[in-house]
């Protein structure tokens, strides 16, 4: 049988969890296969105990029976989307700047569009006063599930009484930093680690710190946020994700060119 005629769930599967915090790697292994009868595949990576279940089932079954745990004795674990459930980000330019991010989602949800989520764009130009946020732009980005979604919201000319145009999003090239522990190369939809706060390093999430903006305690007792992008671990994660590419491509350059006789 091929893939495609196999159910979704049943696909193979070859997105990882990164588990920390396990003792009994044997025991734990034993617990986890009980919620995948296809199997699962283990090893140690980076003092991190690292588990790919065998089907999309498995995964998203492991992942359900790991949110109750999540930092239950000291076990946490991060992990990333299934390239299955991977939403398609479109760019919308031309709203207004003052424009709430609730009546964009509320004008396309009335045009029959399911949206999974609504951001607007902030100018990378900071205020002269600190405490205030970036200037907003007139662009959001809209995240909605691959498919007929897509299409409905390319096609669109119009939104909220205004002129638009509509575009796939290019996100910057910036490490991927997880808005709930602000640590590198995932996001807090697959996150399963305690929060961390953004502006004080507090265990709790960024959205109830009391710290003001243009006071934050973060990196090592320095004042800034800890997704300052002038910050020393920012600027080494952008460097090792640079060096990483510049390594990929010269492997696939050296791998197209013919070999010499």
């Amino acid at each position: 049988m091929t893939n495609a005629c196999l159910p979704a769930g049943q696909l193979h599967n070859k997105t990882p969890i990164f588990i920390s915090g396990v003792n009994e790697t044997r025991a734990f292994q034993a617990s986890l296969r009980a919620f995948c009868p296809d199997g699962l595949t283990a090893q140690l990576q980076s003092e991190k105990f690292m588990v790919v279940p065998s089907t999309a089932d498995g995964f998203r079954a492991v992942v359900s029976a790991l949110r109750p745990l999540d930092r239950k004795d000291g076990v946490s674990f991060h992990t990333f989307t299934l390239p299955e459930d991977r939403c398609e980000r479109l760019l919308v330019n031309n709203l207004c700047r003052g424009m709430p991010e609730s009546v964009v989602r509320e004008e396309l949800e009335s045009l029959n569009i399911c949206v999974q989520g609504i951001t607007q764009l902030r100018s990378g130009r900071r205020d002269p006063d600190t405490a205030k946020n970036r200037p907003t732009t007139p662009h959001f980005i809209v995240s909605v599930a691959r498919g007929p979604e897509v299409s409905k919201v390319r096609s669109l000319t119009e939104l909220c009484g205004l002129r638009v145009s509509v575009e796939s999003y290019l996100a910057p090239k910036f490490p991927l930093q997880c808005k709930r522990c602000q640590r590198f190369g995932h996001t807090q939809l697959n996150c399963g680690y305690a929060p961390r706060c953004v502006a004080c390093v507090g265990s709790h999430l960024s959205g109830g710190c009391s710290t003001t903006r243009d006071q934050p305690v973060c990196c090592g007792g320095r004042n800034h946020t800890a997704n300052y992008r002038g910050c020393v671990k920012w600027k080494e994660t952008k460097a090792a994700i640079a060096k990483q590419a510049s390594e990929l491509s010269r492997k696939s350059v050296s791998t197209a060119l013919p070999a010499s006789s």
